[in-house]
């Protein structure tokens, strides 16, 4: 009896122990990198890095499509439509981040807008800020996407390096208490993952997690052994969305990847997609000039308007339209 008491007094210890480090562990994690998210000066909510967890209807960041695409610059709004004025009854679209979106630029800087009136035709932006290849598949599965665009006959997508990444994690910050749209690609099918799932969501909550996960996700992308792996999964994507805009639309469209400047694994990459019938601009092809140079780029990297009036024109001849 006393062995059975000492036993049970032993593993409860350790089990209060467990507890009080994987908590201080949670902590350490999130102060660390809260402390970093919030010298950010576009944070305007506090609320989305409080130490919690979110376990029941968590808040997956944008994922929200609806009545979504409606300012012109505000960065928690889609943009307007550019080029209504055209009248065209076969738009076009792009599909993409904060870079095809315009990020801090105003709505008649951005490369929609851009294309839009060298074309004189009209353009739907339906890119979102801190997005990737997986919010451009959502909105492709959704009922409200066809309501809101009309049939189109070309659409972008502006790829950078980052969107590697986006594919990868699950939080898009360690600090954030929210979660980041996330499939699995099972048997070459994207599936969503389960976010009624309590004990899912607390394995996603947990800031341990998150770090290993971004950790990993490096690595991933960085080990040249996975580059086919990798590749084939920003492959499915496009796949997949291709098929369901033109289940949809009923009919064939050119589908145009933009490499923004170099993407690992940028040649392999294009290969595989103009095999399957995509058009692949490399900027780097397409330019002499530096994109990564202080004239074409804002101070936070991201594209400026005379980066959107060098490479427009050439895109639009490039591509003969």
């Amino acid at each position: 009896m006393k062995k059975i008491v000492k036993f049970s007094y032993i593993i409860t210890i350790n089990l209060i122990l467990l507890v009080i480090i994987f908590i201080s562990s949670e902590y350490i994690i999130w102060k660390k990198y809260s402390q970093e998210y919030t010298k950010n000066s576009i944070l305007t909510d506090k609320k989305n890095i409080e130490f919690k967890y979110s376990l029941i209807n968590p808040n997956v960041s944008l994922t929200k499509i609806k009545n979504y695409f409606t300012g012109e610059g505000n960065l928690y709004w889609g943009r307007k439509p550019d080029g209504l004025e055209y009248k065209d009854p076969n738009p076009i679209i792009v599909f993409g981040c904060s870079f095809a979106y315009g990020q801090y630029l105003n709505y008649n800087q951005t490369f929609s807008y851009k294309l839009a009136h060298i074309l004189k035709r009209t353009v739907y932006n339906r890119a979102m800020p801190a997005s990737g290849l997986q919010h451009m598949y959502l909105q492709s599965t959704l009922n409200s996407t066809y309501k809101d665009i009309p049939t189109a006959d070309l659409v972008f997508y502006i790829m950078i390096q980052d969107h590697y990444r986006r594919i990868l994690i699950n939080s898009f910050n360690i600090a954030e208490n929210y979660f980041y749209l996330h499939y699995s690609d099972k048997k070459n099918k994207l599936v969503k993952d389960n976010y009624n799932n309590i004990f899912g969501n607390f394995y996603r909550s947990s800031y341990i997690q998150k770090y290993l996960n971004h950790y990993f996700s490096d690595r991933f992308i960085y080990n040249d052994k996975n580059a086919d792996k990798l590749t084939n999964l920003v492959l499915s994507y496009f796949l997949e969305t291709r098929k369901n805009l033109e289940k949809n639309w009923n009919k064939k469209f050119k589908f145009v990847i933009i490499f923004y400047k170099d993407i690992t694994y940028e040649d392999l990459l294009s290969k595989k997609l103009k095999e399957n019938g995509f058009i692949v601009i490399q900027t780097k092809e397409l330019i002499k000039e530096d994109l990564n140079s202080s004239d074409f780029k804002l101070e936070d990297n991201h594209p400026n308007e005379k980066a959107w009036n060098l490479l427009v024109p050439l895109i639009v001849r490039e591509l003969n339209l």
